[in-house]
């Protein structure tokens, strides 16, 4: 009879006794939460940090292949005649005074195509200790103006920043930059030195260039130019007045 009788009453009726969440406990659970949260924020942001690096030397890694490979299209079309390979050649501008310039054809049988090329390390602004790389090309007229004035060194000697770098960058954050010319003088590789000005009277046989980036991870890059061909095109020039 008692068990019939709980059974109709109104549910409202019945008591049912439950433990709420006490304040300290809730705090406990927000800190907890908030730490797995940090942690997983950290974790992320250092994972990505790790990829953007990565990424970052993957890019100036290709950078670098790129520029190697410009630099050795151009030196086996290259034409050297007196005067006309020049390594840190002085400039109005000393923050263009590590460089590399010389004579190339874009086409081996046009002589409409001979330039003037310079490679050039610029000093980077946000890192006075690396330096990017551009590369100025002269226009053909202007290359055969100053090589009918036997002078190619004007072309560049007053050259300024702003001409430099309204081209591309060719590579960045590099560090180390030596340039190395070989002779071949009686069956021995010999170094010849440069004259003050930084140009070169015979033609050399090879190119050592040895280049080192900075961050993410500092690396050494070095290239042999073998000149199997390189400085052997020869210009007929017109004759002067």
């Amino acid at each position: 009879m008692a068990a019939l009788f709980l059974a109709i009453l109104p549910r409202s009726k019945i008591s049912i006794h439950q433990r709420a969440f006490s304040l300290l406990e809730l705090l406990c659970s927000m800190v907890l939460l908030a730490s797995i949260i940090t942690l997983f924020l950290s974790f992320s942001s250092s994972l990505w940090k790790k990829w953007q690096q990565q990424a970052d030397e993957e890019k100036k890694t290709s950078q670098l292949s790129s520029l190697l490979e410009q630099i050795t299209h151009d030196l086996h079309s290259s034409v050297m005649l007196e005067r006309s390979f020049f390594i840190n050649l002085p400039t109005v501008d000393p923050r263009c005074r590590k460089n590399l310039i010389f004579l190339t054809l874009s086409s081996l049988n046009s002589e409409e195509d001979l330039r003037a090329v310079g490679y050039f390390l610029i000093q980077e602004e946000q890192n006075a200790s690396s330096a990017t790389c551009y590369r100025f090309l002269a226009n053909a007229q202007e290359t055969r103006t100053a090589l009918e004035h036997e002078n190619i060194t004007m072309l560049f000697s007053s050259i300024s920043l702003k001409e430099i770098t309204a081209s591309p960058p060719m590579a960045s954050s590099i560090l180390e930059w030596k340039i190395h010319p070989v002779w071949l003088i009686d069956g021995a590789w010999t170094q010849v030195s440069s004259s003050s000005e930084g140009s070169y009277e015979q033609s050399p046989s090879l190119l050592e260039i040895n280049i080192a980036l900075q961050h993410p991870s500092p690396a050494s890059f070095s290239k042999k130019i073998v000149a199997t061909n390189m400085f052997s095109t020869t210009i007929a020039l017109p004759p002067k007045p």
